[in-house]
């Protein structure tokens, strides 16, 4: 019998500010990530990530990057700094759209049931969180800090 793979699509969302950024401890996967998820039915990669933000952490958010307004379209959507596929288990796979955002509101309303922490973190302090980023979350987490200084 082969395994089949499972691949679902999801949204992260690093919330820059003052040059931190938002971490939760994600309590299922005991690993710190940004705020994100799955999205509802019907529902697209933006509406899905300020959802799952509210959510988790209680903030309200606005995107950084859009694009320029074109015309004949009905709406236009934030674009992601980064994409990958990662695994969740050895047959589940997330394809992530990434996005950079700014907090319309700075207090944190925690989802308890779902995490077991966040905090505001410099890029200094990446690399002391426990349990430790992965190269390549660091390097997100990094880049997503860099990028936050030209907006």
């Amino acid at each position: 019998m082969v395994n089949k793979r499972e691949l679902d699509w999801v949204v992260a969302g690093y919330i820059v500010q003052d040059q931190r950024l938002l971490l939760i401890h994600h309590r299922k996967l005991d690993k710190w990530l940004p705020p994100g998820g799955h999205p509802e039915e019907n529902e697209t990669p933006d509406e899905a990530l300020r959802r799952e933000i509210r959510e988790e952490a209680g903030l309200e958010v606005e995107f950084v990057h859009y694009p320029k307004p074109r015309r004949g379209n009905n709406r236009q959507y934030a674009t992601p700094f980064y994409q990958n596929v990662h695994h969740i288990t050895s047959n589940h796979l997330h394809y992530c759209l990434f996005y950079l955002l700014r907090p319309r509101s700075k207090t944190l309303k925690l989802r308890k049931s779902e995490l077991k922490d966040a905090k505001w973190v410099s890029a200094d302090d990446l690399s002391h969180l426990n349990p430790p980023l992965n190269d390549g979350d660091l390097a997100t987490c990094l880049e997503a800090i860099e990028l936050s200084r030209g907006t």
